[in-house]
Order: structure tokens, then sequence, then C-alpha cells
């Protein structure tokens, strides 16, 4: 006697997020935070926007503009699998800010951000967050990524 069984598969497509990349998310990846940072220094602004999945993380940075410039800013998206993120660190260097920005600015650059730098099997790349979301993204990045790793998925 033999039995038929259906095999059907169960798709589920992704929900609607608004994600500030080009890179969109995969159909069983879910978003679990985002991030935006604007940095403002003297007339000149910069913006970063960082979302963290269960898979991956999505970067978005849009070059710096400076005197009210009409034009749309250029941008960099970067898709990052946390299984290729190997260490984290954190830095403060105030001469990034000054070396992004014309001279004229690097006196304005009296505060010194945080910049969370990911290194892998990618290379290199920086996060730029607020100070307040530097200390969620310490805690929910490395979970993110525990979690990815160390549990099995079938």
């Amino acid at each position: 006697m033999s039995r038929n069984v259906s095999s059907g598969y169960i798709t589920a497509q992704p929900k609607g997020y608004n994600i500030t990349n080009s890179f969109r998310l995969l159909g069983n990846e879910n978003l679990l935070h985002s991030w935006i940072f604007k940095e403002e220094t003297c007339g000149c602004t910069g913006s970063y926007y960082t979302s963290l999945t269960d898979t991956r993380l999505l970067l978005r940075s849009e070059d710096t503009k400076c005197c009210s410039c009409c034009c749309n800013p250029s941008y960099t998206d970067a898709s990052i699998f946390l299984r290729d993120i190997a260490e984290m660190r954190e830095s403060t260097d105030a001469q990034d800010c000054c070396s992004r920005l014309f001279a004229k600015c690097c006196a304005c650059c009296i505060s010194n951000p945080k910049y969370m730098e990911l290194r892998g099997s990618f290379g290199s790349e920086i996060l730029h967050l607020s100070k307040l979301d530097m200390l969620n993204a310490q805690m929910e990045i490395p979970a993110a990524i525990g979690n990815h790793k160390l549990v099995s998925q079938y």
C-alpha cells in the first residue's frame, strides 16, 4: 500500500521594511534593528544608515555635502554577512572627522565621535553611530553574530 504525501513549500516574502540600501532583504531574512546617524559640522553633512538582520549587516554611507550644494550626494552600499565578521573594535578619532571635510572645518571638530570597526574576510568596515546607538549596537550586533554562527540552521 502506497501513501501519497504532498510536500508543499512554505515561503515567506520579506515584509515591507524601509531599508536605505540597494541590497534588499532575502526571502527568509528578518530585520532586527536599524540606525541612522547624520553628521553635521560647519555646514557639511554626511548620513550613515545601518540595518542589522539575522543574516547580514546592511550599510549605506552618503558622501559629505558642503556649502549647501544642490547636487544629490553619492553613496556607497555594503552587505556584510554576519558569519564573515571576526572582530569588532571601538575607536574615537577627531582626525577622521577633519580628513573628510575642508581644512577650514577642522576647528569645528571638537567632539570626538565614536566609530565601530568591523573586520573579517571582507576586509574592514567602519560603522558610524550616535553615542547612544553605539551602546545598543555593541550588544545587538555581537548577539546577532553569535546567534547566526552558533545556532545550526537546518
